[in-house]
């Protein structure tokens, strides 16, 4: 069990590692929102770098985050599928995410708006020195 999870860990890492290097194509229009949280991010264009702090993950590749200006904003994670909350390993990302972001001073580098408004963004870990763990 150990293996498994260690394996799941390093998948992760290594995929949010790899978005966060990888290239973005360019944004299409923001969507329509429907969840608490998402329509505050869809007037943050995208290529924009946002400081905020995360205050709620929601499952594996989403969360909600309040920025430096007080709104709150749902984010999905650019370049990641965690797997959905009746698949299996679906807690175990949501765990994982958790404990990598939550509550913790983020920068996100918005990469477009999906079709619920959510904002798709790659995520920086701010340390307390300032600087950004990738």
């Amino acid at each position: 069990m150990n293996t498994r999870r260690h394996r799941l860990l390093a998948w992760l890492l290594a995929t949010l590692l790899l978005a966060a290097c990888s290239p973005q194509p360019s944004p299409p229009a923001p969507g329509p929102s429907h969840r608490d949280g998402a329509a505050a991010g869809a007037d943050v264009a995208a290529g924009t770098l946002v400081r905020a702090r995360s205050i709620r993950v929601q499952d594996g590749d989403s969360f909600v985050a309040r920025l430096a200006a007080g709104r709150r904003m749902t984010i999905r994670l650019s370049g990641i599928d965690a797997p959905e909350r009746a698949q299996p390993f679906a807690s175990v990302s949501r765990r994982q995410l958790r404990g990598l972001i939550e509550g913790r001073d983020l920068q996100l580098r918005i990469a477009k708006h999906d079709q619920y408004g959510r904002a798709v963004a790659q995520v920086l870990v701010m340390r307390e020195d300032g600087m950004v763990d990738a």
